[in-house]
């Protein structure tokens, strides 16, 4: 919930709901949201990092120190924290050299959508132009393409079916021969769920479970003797599709330990 006055508040449904009450919304505004003050005009909501949780982004008028759009990450708990980082700032925009610049301050609506249909979520910022005469001098628009996925608008020489599966990142990506990793893998459009792994010879993938809408986790066992250096990892669905991400995970291998050499002492 937002506010022209304040800062936003935040409501979990807690179905049935406390003792007494009809509905289960409950104000965790103050362990869940980072505190800040901002006009809010507008706001979206949707998954921008893929991470499989529900993120919110507020189109603001700026405050000092504030930017014309908060990004509020979830930590897939229902717990948000800005991430200005991930937004470019309103003075990246600025579009008229020989006039002052004050239409890119009153931000009137976000949008999050795949425009570009690479699978990640892109944002289109409406603004309200000057207030001072003439009043026909309206704003630019701004659109901001996520580059989470890099395809389509991002000018990488690809094209990815809409829908279809794909892999994120691999975390831990890299282990050393002879030992037993626990990986992490975070994707898009792994509804299906993960049936096998395919690192190489040499890299072998137990018991993947899904811990997310698009994660899974996995024991990993890499052979003593396995060939050091990148790999490709493919993921093969339940349902046939596979997913491949290169260079997605490195055997590291051990320096080898000096034998000693023994002598006769004198």
């Amino acid at each position: 919930m937002a506010f022209k006055d304040g800062p936003p508040m935040l409501f979990l449904n807690t179905l049935p709901g406390p003792t007494g009450t009809e509905f289960g919304f409950v104000d965790v505004t103050a362990s869940h949201i980072q505190t800040f003050y901002a006009t809010v005009n507008g706001a979206d909501i949707g998954d921008v990092d893929l991470d499989g949780d529900i993120d919110i982004a507020l189109a603001i008028s700026t405050q000092p120190q504030l930017p014309h759009v908060i990004l509020l990450l979830n930590d897939g708990r229902g717990r948000f924290t800005v991430a200005q980082n991930e937004v470019p700032s309103n003075y990246s925009i600025l579009m008229y050299s020989a006039y002052f610049d004050d239409f890119h301050v009153v931000c009137r609506d976000v949008n999050l959508s795949d425009v570009d249909a690479d699978g990640d979520l892109d944002m289109l910022l409406t603004y309200s132009g000057s207030y001072a005469l003439p009043v026909t001098m309206g704003a630019l628009n701004a659109f901001f393409v996520n580059r989470l996925i890099p395809d389509n608008f991002n000018t990488m020489n690809r094209f990815r079916t809409y829908r279809s599966p794909y892999l994120l990142r691999l975390s831990p990506s890299a282990g050393y021969q002879g030992t037993w990793v626990t990986v992490n893998i975070v994707g898009n459009n792994l509804d299906s769920g993960i049936k096998s792994l395919i690192f190489g010879a040499g890299v072998t993938a137990y018991n993947i479970t899904r811990v997310g809408p698009n994660a899974f986790t996995t024991k990993v066992k890499i052979d003593r003797n396995a060939a050091g250096g990148v790999r490709n990892v493919t993921a093969v669905l339940n349902d046939g599709k596979t997913a491949l991400l290169r260079n997605a995970f490195t055997v590291l291998t051990r320096p080898a330990t000096a034998r000693p050499s023994w002598g006769m002492y004198k």
